[in-house]
């Protein structure tokens, strides 16, 4: 014997379109929302000593879902500078009304820096891209950094990319090779 039950909408007891939990299907792991930015596909210099935002058509904005959710946030791309030339690139969020902060921590044999305290001086990460050569050659490499975020509110998200560079230093990113790439990921918790 077999059933069948044709509806057309369900609904919960308030009206409203009813979510996995509604429906007692538990997600967690699941992703829930994908957002991914190449931004400008141009050239992008950057030179500023003070950690600040190169490519403002990278930014993406995600809502969270629920506060026990995790965002995962991949960037990668390109890299080219010359000489002894060294610097950063972090993604970073802001909730809307709130500061910017890191998504990533720094490591190091001091005991490294926490993403929440990690854009609160200009030589942290300052490294990340080194090379040392006093010499003008140039220098081209790829990139990838990973972090999290976990929200703690249900307003909107603004993720980005900060970069910074070394005093006299200059870096390039997407020069000859790929994309600069921001890919966010809201997983559920």
């Amino acid at each position: 014997m077999s059933s069948i039950i044709k509806v057309d909408t369900i609904q919960t007891a308030a009206g409203g379109t009813p979510g996995l939990a509604d429906l007692g299907i538990t997600s967690t792991g699941s992703i829930l929302q994908t957002k991914q930015s190449t931004g400008s596909l141009s050239r992008i210099a950057v030179s500023s000593t003070s950690w600040a935002e190169p490519d403002t058509s990278m930014r993406l904005v995600l809502t969270p879902s629920s506060t026990s959710n995790k965002f995962i946030i991949m960037l990668s791309g390109h890299v080219e500078h010359r000489g002894d030339a060294r610097g950063a690139i972090v993604p970073v969020v802001t909730p809307s009304g709130g500061s910017v902060v890191s998504c990533v921590a720094e490591q190091d044999a001091s005991g490294g820096v926490a993403a929440a305290s990690l854009l609160g001086t200009n030589t942290n990460m300052q490294e990340m891209f080194r090379f040392n050569n006093e010499d003008a050659n140039y220098h081209w490499y790829p990139y990838a950094v990973q972090g999290t975020y976990t929200p703690t509110s249900l307003v909107a998200h603004t993720f980005s990319v900060y970069a910074v560079c070394h005093a006299g230093a200059n870096l390039q990113l997407g020069d000859n090779g790929p994309v600069t790439t921001l890919t966010v990921t809201e997983i559920a918790g």
